[in-house]
């Protein structure tokens, strides 16, 4: 994947996928698991560009 700052709206976008991946049947435990990690993989890395001090290990 390209190495990108994500737009503000990802924040938004970020919290509603998470919301909708834990509700959502169509995924497997293992495929859930997978896209939510990979959400907030990319949102640490928004958060550390918009403030390289913050603490993304409580993610």
């Amino acid at each position: 994947m390209a190495n990108q700052s994500l737009p503000p709206t990802s924040v938004g976008a970020t919290l509603l996928y998470r919301n909708l991946a834990n509700k959502s049947t169509l995924f497997t435990p293992n495929v859930r698991e997978l896209f939510l990690n990979t959400i907030t993989l990319h949102y640490s890395r928004y958060l550390n560009k918009q403030n390289p001090n913050i603490n993304t290990q409580l993610l």
